[in-house]
């Protein structure tokens, strides 16, 4: 009996060591920043896991290490660099009877609030799929084939998807499966940007240095404020606005010039995405780069292999706790 105890404890032990998460590995320390290489162990994501969906995510496209450089599949972490898991394999990304074409790696994949659904581009015979990935069936929706690149944003909870092209405002209803051109509910002008904004629940047109927001059902104009070319956060709180090509100035809503806090350092992509302005702020073409107001220094997720990022994004972003 005490010799069958002596063979199970370690086996006890190496199963709890394996459950802890490893931390990503200090690479170097600048006066700015501090570079960290995340801990790669091949895992799965199940969409719809309650323990994974108790806290924010990052999710992005990826090449693991040792596949080819077309082998992109999507692949999410926690904010703190550990749990890196594979969401969609290359092959489900890509399937075989849609035709080869390149990902667009600029696009943000906005993940549904309701975690299920992901939006992409694909670079085909000279146009520019706009694709929807559904997570729980695995099955890929080609929306429509046009030119141009999109932004991606979710309207009514997870029912409607907007993005431009081939005119500047068009939804697909994902409950009906058809797309329409709304441009003209809002306005007889040209939208910019059409940003989420209260859940989904309105619209934002950010053209020029005002930002017009509007119901999302009927059109009707709710208010216009100062923009002067920010971006929204998840929390709909706070405006990030590039200042320069290495700053981003965070302001509130109603108060576009008053600049609360200047994060530093590399973070000067159009498609910024954060929490809040006291939360933390991430961005990142090849790296992930992660920053907070107050902090002396930004922190650079970098992943092992030859391959950068690419569509970064925060999901699950007010996540519920788990039942667990």
């Amino acid at each position: 009996m005490i010799k069958k105890f002596l063979l199970i404890l370690p086996s006890l032990m190496l199963i709890s060591a394996c459950s802890e998460p490893i931390p990503p590995k200090l690479l170097k320390e600048r006066d700015t920043y501090r570079d960290y290489e995340v801990h790669y162990e091949y895992q799965t994501e199940q969409w719809d896991d309650p323990d994974i969906l108790s806290t924010p995510r990052l999710q992005f496209t990826w090449v693991k290490p040792g596949d080819a450089a077309d082998q992109v599949g999507v692949w999410t972490m926690k904010f703190d660099g550990t749990d890196l898991r594979e969401l969609v394999k290359p092959e489900e990304l890509m399937p075989d009877h849609l035709g080869k074409g390149y990902l667009r790696s600029e696009v943000s994949m906005v993940r549904s609030p309701n975690n299920r659904y992901i939006p992409y581009a694909v670079s085909h015979a000279g146009q520019y799929d706009r694709r929807i990935f559904d997570l729980k069936k695995r099955e890929v929706t080609v929306i429509v084939k046009t030119y141009g690149v999109p932004r991606f944003e979710w309207f009514k909870g997870s029912r409607f998807l907007k993005f431009s092209g081939p005119n500047p405002v068009m939804v697909y209803d994902l409950e009906n499966k058809k797309m329409s051109d709304i441009t003209l509910r809002f306005t007889d002008g040209y939208f910019e940007e059409g940003m989420s904004f209260d859940s989904g629940n309105q619209i934002v047109d950010m053209a020029g240095s005002k930002a017009t927001f509007y119901d999302f059902d009927t059109g009707k104009l709710i208010k216009k404020i100062d923009n002067t070319h920010g971006v929204l956060t998840l929390d709909d709180r706070h405006w990030l606005r590039p200042e320069d090509k290495f700053n981003v100035d965070i302001s509130p809503l109603g108060d576009a010039n008053n600049v609360e806090c200047r994060l530093p350092g590399s973070m000067h992509s159009r498609h910024l995405t954060g929490i809040s302005s006291v939360g933390d702020i991430f961005s990142g073409t090849r790296y992930i780069y992660k920053s907070r107001c107050g902090d002396d220094k930004g922190i650079i997720y970098s992943l092992p292999g030859e391959n950068g990022i690419g569509g970064l994004v925060i999901y699950n972003a007010f996540p519920k706790k788990s039942s667990k």
